[in-house]
């Protein structure tokens, strides 16, 4: 996999000057997160001299969650300066051993300030103080952690060049953060806002995010820009699909084996496997046993608790944390691809309605029939249709039987259509971050 640029050349006909990206979650960590940041540091690199990344240091982080291997070119390229910043509780989050006092610490400080990284924001401004001002050219904050936005917009404010504020997620209007409506009100009257009215522009992932954050009084023009790939991240798709394809095996052998439903990634409060364990639970003994549930991702504990909840755990094969190329192996090696949205039947806040996650795309490109459960009203429902996959099903969380029924159909039908990886076109991430850069460029001041 390459960057999108390579070498050690600055790209022709751009400012010799520096970019700065604000991404805690940042390669070689192996969140969904880090997806995001890796694409808009690859397009930064088409236009600036040089890149700083400033991230989490890793070095205390849980080794399942480090992939070395992908993105090695982009990290390896001289023209990107990674910036590994400590925070004070080095301890939690995505921690190795988490301690139990730096737990405590920072789940309450994570309830009181509607995200994590409080800790964080003290070495990162002594970190941003360290690069050489005169060359920085744009800044650009990814949250969540979204209380770093602040750092960010001091450093653009000195150097009087525009701040992006990128919400990868929605930060007090977050629908599945466990925040008291208190904590909420205050942090967007007393932060959210006001570090918002700093930005030249504000991006986020859909449409429905966009119009939470319009309605919460953010003045700056707001763009979507999906979590979509980029021309290099296909190309490292296609590389992905040709190896799996040498080794898949055929229509005959795969009919013998289990109906394999595959879900990657977090699983979220009123974003659970309950719905799908519920309509397995009413399906006939010969069919339910044929079914497995294969889950890759770091909430197995989840998981685990609602299968035995349901007395499936046998169905279950939990995987926990991989790398980024098996989970997409693992999207291309299913029959049934799982999606969660919320258990809302029907939505009215954007901010529900509008949940698009980062794998939807994997999911999209690998052909494979999905199963996405959410609101009938949910934005991803009309982008698949326009993306043009083939076998994209979606019902709300209470249509158990409807479920079941789909379920029953696909599990009793041994010849199952698959389709070739790759067959929709979806929107270049590169193209679309290129034409918002172009109008912060131009902007006036």
């Amino acid at each position: 996999m390459t960057g999108a640029v390579s070498g050690t050349e600055p790209p022709p006909n751009t400012p010799s000057r520096a970019a700065v990206l604000v991404a805690q979650f940042f390669l070689p960590l192996n969140v969904v997160a880090s997806q995001r940041a890796l694409r808009m540091a690859r397009t930064l690199l088409s236009r600036f001299d040089r890149v700083y990344v400033l991230c989490g240091d890793t070095t205390e982080v849980d080794p399942r969650l480090l992939d070395r291997e992908y993105g090695r070119e982009l990290l390896e390229n001289p023209r990107l300066v990674r910036v590994p910043v400590r925070p004070a509780l080095g301890g939690y989050g995505y921690a190795a051993a988490p301690s139990r006092s730096q737990r405590l610490i920072g789940g309450v400080a994570t309830r009181l300030l509607c995200g994590p990284g409080v800790d964080w924001v003290r070495p990162l401004r002594s970190a941003l103080a360290k690069i050489p001002q005169s060359e920085v050219g744009l800044v650009i904050a990814t949250g969540a952690p979204f209380i770093t936005f602040g750092a960010a917009a001091t450093l653009a404010e000195a150097r009087s060049v525009p701040l992006i504020l990128d919400y990868r997620d929605l930060w007090t209007s977050n629908p599945h953060g466990p925040y008291p409506a208190l904590a909420r009100s205050l942090v967007n009257r007393i932060i959210e806002r006001p570090v918002n009215r700093k930005a030249a522009l504000i991006t986020t992932v859909s449409d429905g995010c966009r119009a939470s954050l319009v309605a919460n009084g953010t003045a700056v023009p707001v763009r979507v820009l999906y979590n979509s790939p980029d021309r290099p991240y296909l190309d490292h798709y296609r590389r992905v699909v040709a190896e799996w394809n040498h080794r898949r095996v055929g229509l005959s052998d795969r009919a013998r084996q289990r109906f394999r439903i595959v879900f990657t990634g977090q699983v979220y409060r009123n974003c659970t496997f309950a719905p799908l364990l519920k309509a397995i639970k009413t399906l006939p003994a010969s069919v339910a046993e044929r079914i497995v549930l294969e889950y890759y991702g770091d909430s197995s504990l989840v998981a685990r608790t609602e299968c035995q909840e349901f007395g499936l755990s046998q169905l279950l094969s939990d995987h926990g944390p991989v790398s980024k190329d098996d989970s997409l192996r693992a999207m291309l090696d299913a029959d049934l691809l799982l999606s969660l949205i919320h258990t809302d039947r029907e939505s009215s806040d954007p901010a529900v309605t509008g949940h698009m996650s980062t794998k939807i795309y994997d999911y999209l490109l690998s052909g494979v029939p999905i199963l996405n459960i959410g609101p009938v009203n949910a934005e991803v429902n009309g982008f698949a249709v326009r993306v043009g996959h083939p076998a994209f099903h979606t019902l709300p969380a209470d249509e158990t039987a409807a479920m079941a029924r789909l379920l029953e159909d696909m599990v009793s039908t041994p010849q199952r259509p698959k389709w070739e990886a790759l067959h929709v076109a979806l929107p270049d991430f590169e193209s679309t971050f290129s034409t918002i850069l172009d109008e912060v460029r131009f902007k006036p001041r």
